[in-house]
């Protein structure tokens, strides 16, 4: 077994009881599992919990649940590692929200609202996702992510860097993203106006060091 999966088998495997009994009508496998039956369990239990969310809330409903938040939050979160209803809500609203929504979101004033939508375009890889990014670039709102137990800050444009250039950075064996990822000649095109704008990032500091 790689000891990539280690992890996140053991926090599905200690958190099923207190999620069953959240959850009573989307449960997950209380037994030890095996790593090929790992990824089908979660992905199915992640699946029941948003499908619940979205028939039980309204678009507004959704939006309201998200806006103000400047916590950008995992699945779980927590020591108890708790299922997310904001994670929840925004993948709900994901699924209802038109390609045009998502555009006219990444112009919105809320930081929750704009990567969120961002993220979906990277996800669903049918726009121009390298567009998308250009239109966020420049903001330098300072942002916290919680993906479990590891509370971060960083920037929205950070963030929304980070999502769509993982390959170039996680390099090991097996890696995958569901999200789309910037081509060599769109990166080298990022690389070149976060540098030339001076924006106040991390992914700046980061491109500055490297050409030392």
């Amino acid at each position: 077994m790689k000891f990539t999966y280690l992890l996140p088998i053991l926090l599905l495997i200690t958190s099923c009881k207190i999620q069953n009994g959240f959850y009573k009508n989307c449960e997950i496998p209380e037994q030890t599992l095996k790593v090929d039956e790992y990824e089908e369990a979660l992905e199915n239990w992640e699946e029941c919990l948003i499908a619940k969310r979205a028939n039980e809330k309204t678009k507004k409903e959704l939006y309201n649940e998200i806006r103000g938040k400047h916590i950008i939050q995992g699945m779980l979160e927590g020591i108890e590692d708790e299922v997310s209803s904001y994670y929840l809500s925004f993948k709900a609203l994901a699924r209802i929200l038109s390609d045009e929504e998502l555009n006219q979101n990444l112009y919105s004033d809320d930081s929750a609202i704009k990567y969120q939508s961002f993220l979906t375009i990277a996800e669903r890889k049918k726009q121009n996702v390298f567009e998308a990014l250009k239109v966020v670039l420049n903001d330098t709102t300072q942002i916290t992510t919680q993906f479990g137990c590891i509370i971060e800050e960083t920037t929205l444009s950070d963030l929304c860097i980070e999502q769509v250039t993982e390959k170039y950075f996680y390099k090991y064996e097996g890696f995958q993203t569901d999200k789309y990822q910037l081509t060599f000649e769109e990166k080298n095109e990022l690389d070149d106006l976060v540098l030339k704008l001076k924006l106040e990032l991390k992914y700046r500091v980061y491109l500055e060091k490297k050409k030392k």
